[in-house]
């Protein structure tokens, strides 16, 4: 077996040098398998709750910066598509570095509306739902971002969270009818394209510049390929091609918003479009909703919730887009100048040259776990387990089996009341969605076993013990 493993090794050493037999290869398929996640990049994601910190990130100035968001006059139903919206500067972010981290501060002079076309108020804003004011300064962690491997032979990936919430299109302008006899919605003054041309949206220019420029430096921008995509329109009820007449032209980008057949493909992890699919729920961070952004969430405290997110694949009218619902359902009914969903970027990495988890963030992280014990019947353990050198936004948690028992940012502590029977505990370094890390020695978890005596004279010396009030109690410490 090991002879076999360094005969395939050699031949795949052999593709990469001889010239012309590695063409097309952008990925080591040994090393990544669909539903891998690797960490490329940052992008403000947490929200910065320590009062302490708040203050030193508020000395240390800066710049503010106007995001051009667009609003309108919101003096009636129909004034979001009267093309009456315009670009100001009520919203706004700096940026700051403090203590080696990076910081994003964002403010607002009045709430965003939920479409473009809507003036500020609480009635149409989710800003305020999500616990944001206006004329306060907000503080967010520049976290590591999470990539989930789709096809580990492209390269393919998209983002595991929803870190951002943008329109489709900006501007949007009812006139007249397109060619099926409905009403036509232009996303220009000049009317020469519809709302839902992907090729000509604001999010496609919002992906392949700011959120680039943010989120890589030009050693990560290398790793990104560029992309040849199709953008045809989608009847996402039945599955069948809807109106040609709203496929986007074809477009080569680097990155880009996932399409209908992408996201029910099950090559790449995903069920059919009318499925509840876990596959494509994904919660949405903090900073996306400052932004605006919608989310369900199970528990009202809740930091984070489940969020709606954009596909760029045009529906069956020029003004409905694509996007996948709280329960991982593909729907095509997203008005494309809607401001309250998600994103959730993708691309296709040059995987031999992008800095994986291993090398990335975790190659001097240390997980330390307390050597295994075995206990009396009834005795009450208290379990800790702590990490060293761990990037932000990670957390090492405490799980028996798939249950998760315990989680913290640095070290973490779980007790067991009178234990009756064995039971082998696993710590891990996890992401914010519980997927495990790893660095160059393999994945960062380890087990912690504790064996109990359940014998007839350990159950008879226990009853004693708590019959006088003596049961013991053990710490498991590293």
């Amino acid at each position: 077996m090991q002879i076999a493993k360094k005969v395939l090794a050699v031949f795949l050493a052999l593709l990469f040098v001889l010239p012309g037999l590695a063409v097309g290869l952008t990925a080591s398929a040994e090393t990544y398998k669909t539903g891998d996640v690797i960490t490329f990049g940052s992008y403000p994601q947490s929200q910065v709750e320590d009062a302490g910190l708040i203050a030193a990130l508020n000395a240390q100035g800066g710049t503010w910066q106007s995001y051009g968001y667009y609003r309108g006059t919101g003096q009636n139903a129909s004034s979001y598509m009267d093309g009456a919206m315009t670009a100001s500067d009520f919203m706004r972010y700096k940026d700051v570095s403090y203590d080696g981290g990076k910081y994003r501060a964002v403010t607002f002079d009045g709430y965003r509306p939920f479409w473009t076309g809507g003036s500020s108020g609480t009635g149409h804003a989710y800003q305020d739902d999500n616990g944001f004011a206006p004329d306060n300064v907000y503080w967010f962690r520049y976290d590591p971002l999470q990539w989930r491997v789709l096809d580990g032979m492209t390269g393919l990936v998209m983002c595991n969270t929803v870190i951002d919430a943008q329109p489709y299109q900006q501007y949007c302008l009812i006139d007249g009818n397109a060619g099926d006899g409905l009403p036509a919605y232009w996303g220009d003054a000049g009317k020469t394209f519809y709302a839902n041309n992907y090729a000509k949206s604001t999010i496609r220019a919002w992906l392949n510049g700011t959120f680039i420029q943010t989120a890589f430096s030009s050693a990560e921008e290398a790793a990104i390929l560029t992309t040849a995509l199709v953008t045809d329109s989608v009847n996402a009820w039945d599955g069948v091609p809807g109106s040609e007449e709203y496929n986007a032209p074809s477009t080569e980008d680097r990155v880009f918003l996932l399409s209908f057949d992408e996201v029910t493909n099950g090559a790449y992890g995903f069920d059919t479009f009318k499925a509840y699919d876990p596959a494509r729920i994904l919660q949405g961070s903090r900073y996306a909703q400052c932004q605006g952004l919608w989310v369900y969430r199970q528990q009202a405290s809740a930091d984070s919730g489940v969020a709606y997110w954009l596909l760029r694949s045009p529906g069956v009218d020029s003004n409905d887009v694509c996007h996948v619902d709280i329960y991982g359902t593909v729907r095509q009914s997203c008005d494309a100048e809607f401001t309250y969903y998600g994103i959730c970027p993708a691309m296709t990495l040059d995987l031999r040259e992008t800095p994986s988890t291993d090398s990335y963030s975790f190659s001097n992280t240390k997980l330390n776990v307390p050597a295994g014990a075995t206990v009396g019947y009834k005795t009450s353990v208290t379990v800790t387990v702590t990490a060293s050198d761990m990037p932000d936004g990670f957390k090492v948690a405490l799980y028996d089996g798939e249950t998760c028992l315990a989680e913290g940012e640095e070290s973490v502590s779980w007790r067991a009341e009178r234990i009756k029977e064995s039971k082998t505990l696993t710590a891990r370094i996890v992401d914010s969605q519980g997927n495990v890390q790893s660095n160059a020695d393999g994945k960062l978890e380890k087990q912690i076993t504790i064996i109990v005596k359940t014998g007839f004279f350990a159950k008879v010396k226990a009853f004693f013990l708590c019959l006088f009030g003596l049961l013991p109690t053990v710490e498991l410490k590293p």
